[in-house]
């Protein structure tokens, strides 16, 4: 692959390389409105990630696994909530972004 940048070529810097934040996978989609259980977040760029809202609500006890250049694995304690569907959020220290429609979470009481 060329680079160019005002008609000079070079080459991609691939040391310091950003990624758009994005979450792409959580490890559960629904549960009870009591919270408390842990869950599993995945995304790229989340690497500087200070927090993870499901709505509103933070969730706490929020720890970096693995983290790569681009792919970050977190694991969270999911927070107590009305029953609702929520949009999962990583907070960075620049701003919150959102997640793909279908990286969502519903609180229900239903068994």
């Amino acid at each position: 692959m060329k680079l160019y940048r005002d008609g000079v070529e070079g080459t991609p810097d691939t040391t310091n390389a950003k990624y758009a934040a994005v979450i792409t996978k959580l490890s559960k989609v629904s549960g009870s409105t009591a919270g408390g259980g842990t869950i599993a977040i995945t995304g790229k760029g989340l690497s500087t990630a200070t927090a993870f809202n499901f709505g509103a609500t933070a969730a706490t006890g929020c720890t970096a696994v693995s983290v790569a250049k681009q792919d970050t694995d977190w694991t969270c304690t999911i927070p107590a909530a009305a029953a609702n569907g929520v949009a999962v959020k990583a907070v960075l220290p620049t701003i919150s972004y959102g997640v793909l429609p279908s990286a969502a979470y519903v609180f229900s009481d239903i068994s």
